[in-house]
């Protein structure tokens, strides 16, 4: 009995570790951005992306984590994913403005910073009058 009762208590445990939320883990992944441990970061967005695969955060997350890693392909693939899921979001056109100048692509980028001004993003405008005139 003794033993079963520890069994069951070693399977909770293992079950609450195991039942961390996406934004658990965004939250680690963020703490590991700022140890710029940024392949753990990664890791941890994207099991946030696991469980729950229209989690606009880690979308965003992960792709800035790419960004300091120069990796502004993967970058731009998960701006564009998070820019389908919240596509009123300014900030992220802005966000994906950058990957595309990173990339040597103005026009993209600037039709990202221009429509991240549309949606009222003042980083957008910035962003127009510094990189695209």
């Amino acid at each position: 009995m003794k033993k079963a009762l520890g069994l069951i208590i070693l399977l909770a445990v293992i079950h609450t570790a195991q039942s961390q939320t996406a934004a658990e883990y965004c939250k680690n992944a963020a703490v590991k951005i700022e140890a710029k441990n940024y392949t753990g970061a990664l890791s941890d967005y994207t099991s946030a992306i696991k469980i729950d695969a229209s989690f606009t955060e880690a979308y965003t997350g992960r792709a800035n984590t790419y960004y300091l890693m120069e990796k502004y392909t993967e970058a731009l693939t998960d701006y564009t994913k998070a820019i389908s899921l919240d596509p009123e979001n300014g900030f992220l056109y802005y966000l994906r403005g950058y990957a595309y100048i990173m990339l040597d692509d103005r026009d993209k980028a600037c039709a990202d910073f221009n429509k991240s001004e549309e949606l009222g993003d003042d980083y957008g405008y910035s962003a127009v009058i510094t990189e695209c005139n």
